[in-house]
């Protein structure tokens, strides 16, 4: 009787733990969503990168860098619109040229200085021609983007090494004439490129398709969310995750999360986000370990920044199921020599 009752003991513990144990699997991609009303005093936010604690972004102020650990804000002096982060670097685009076109900059933090970006096989400034030299990312001295080719009057990506001031062409061989980088680490770039240049809009979201870059081995891999059938777009990687978001059928956009290392994608979406507008919906723009950031629409034109992080944590659910089965069998233990003791 007591050999019955020890087992079905074990029995219910075990049952007990599993869903513990199913809750680390089911949940690994479950998110934390928090909203960043920006810094004191400013009517809108809007969030480019992250690397670490450290989250840049641009409000009606002007640019700024926000300190997860501290909650605090530091107003710094870019020329325009912040893209990405990495150490004491800050990319993005400002309005300039000899005509207003876009420019990207790279912004040192620690000496509150910008030099402008200008790919040498880009086009002359022009009126006819809406920008320049453009940057999205920057992981360590590497930077990214894309520019108008003089030669070929494409649309080509870049990488810009800061400490060389040397750029290298990125041109996605499925592309038909634009290719954007927009996301870099060490190992590799993400963004997008058109499909064809024909449909309707010409170079709308429905021929946008996403890309991964190797550069250890300067081979492309497409990105092509199941559900964005309206287009992909790939906006940041973090060692083998790499963020962004899709359109689906109604152009209502999604996050999403790619995991290089199995190929599949998981739909990460804002809950205060609408998901049903045209326009709308929940667009993340950086990502750092397993925290990413970027903007929902509740409407088009309303928008909120936003931090999310994993919650909760697998590996602790799983800690604490094992945890369970071990404490119980440790009773049984106990209770076992306790029984063999008074024999």
């Amino acid at each position: 009787m007591q050999t019955f009752q020890r087992s079905n003991w074990l029995v219910l513990l075990l049952a007990a733990a599993a869903p513990l144990l199913a809750a680390g699997q089911l949940q690994a991609q479950s998110y934390s969503f928090t909203t960043l009303a920006g810094p004191p005093g400013t009517t809108s936010t809007a969030l480019g990168g992250i690397d670490g604690n450290q989250i840049v972004g641009t409000s009606s102020a002007g640019g700024f860098i926000y300190n997860t650990t501290t909650s605090s804000y530091t107003s710094i002096a870019t020329p325009g619109f912040s893209d990405g982060i990495s150490g004491n670097y800050v990319v993005g685009n400002y309005p300039g040229g000899q005509t207003g076109q876009l420019e990207g900059f790279v912004y040192n933090v620690s000496t509150s200085t910008y030099i402008t970006l200008n790919d040498p096989s880009a086009s002359p400034p022009s009126f006819e021609q809406p920008y320049e030299t453009l940057a999205y990312g920057v992981s360590g001295n590497l930077v990214v983007g894309n520019y108008p080719d003089a030669a070929s009057g494409l649309t080509l990506g870049f990488i810009y090494d800061i400490s060389s001031s040397s750029y290298t062409t990125l041109a996605d061989p499925l592309s038909a004439g634009f290719t954007k980088a927009t996301g870099v680490d060490s190992d590799y770039v993400v963004g997008e490129y058109l499909s064809s240049l024909q449909g309707e809009p010409v170079g709308g979201p429905t021929n946008t398709v996403g890309f991964l870059y190797d550069m250890s081995t300067s081979s492309y891999t497409t990105l092509n969310d199941p559900l964005g059938v309206d287009g992909t777009f790939p906006t940041g990687v973090s060692g083998n995750e790499v963020i962004g978001f899709y359109a689906d059928a109604a152009n209502a956009f999604h996050g999403f999360i790619y995991d290089i290392s199995t190929a599949t994608f998981t739909t990460v979406d804002n809950p205060a986000a609408n998901e049903t507008e045209f326009d709308a919906g929940t667009l993340p723009y950086g990502i750092s370990g397993d925290t990413f950031v970027g903007n929902y629409y509740v409407t088009p034109a309303t928008s909120q920044a936003f931090i999310a992080v994993p919650t909760p944590e697998p590996s602790s659910l799983v800690l604490l199921g094992l945890g369970a089965i071990g404490l119980g069998a440790a009773a049984i233990r106990r209770g076992r020599q306790k029984q063999a003791a008074s024999m």
